[in-house]
């Protein structure tokens, strides 16, 4: 039973982290292509059903924030949200105030934002 238990909130941590990464990817109103096989990406590696893809990417609003606990699944996730970001090669100006948003409520402020940028771009320069 608490084995079920387990699978089912890892389950809930791995869709509330792809709804954070649409959210982000979404933020311009737009998904790009890049943008979309990152997602598929994303959602193979978090055993996210297709069903489970296409309900959360019907949701073009109302989508929130679920914090991970620990503060390496936030890094984690932050740098996959940045990744999202910048996947389709433009940072747009409300993408990146959603990832911004998403650093301060996950406890990282724009300096740490920034750092995390500059180390990402430049290790896939």
């Amino acid at each position: 039973m608490a084995n079920g238990h387990q699978n089912y909130i890892q389950k809930q941590k791995n869709l509330a982290y792809f709804r954070n990464l649409y959210a982000l990817a979404f933020a311009d109103n737009h998904l790009a292509p890049e943008e979309l096989q990152f997602l598929h990406q994303i959602a193979h590696k978090l055993n996210i059903s297709p069903k489970e893809f296409s309900s959360i990417l019907g949701q073009s609003s109302g989508i929130s924030l679920q914090i991970p606990s620990s503060k390496s699944e936030r890094l984690s996730q932050l740098e996959d949200l940045i990744l999202m970001m910048m996947i389709d090669q433009e940072v747009h100006e409300k993408e990146y105030a959603l990832c911004l948003e998403f650093a301060e409520k996950l406890g990282f402020n724009k300096l740490i934002l920034e750092g995390i940028i500059t180390r990402l771009t430049e290790g896939h320069s």
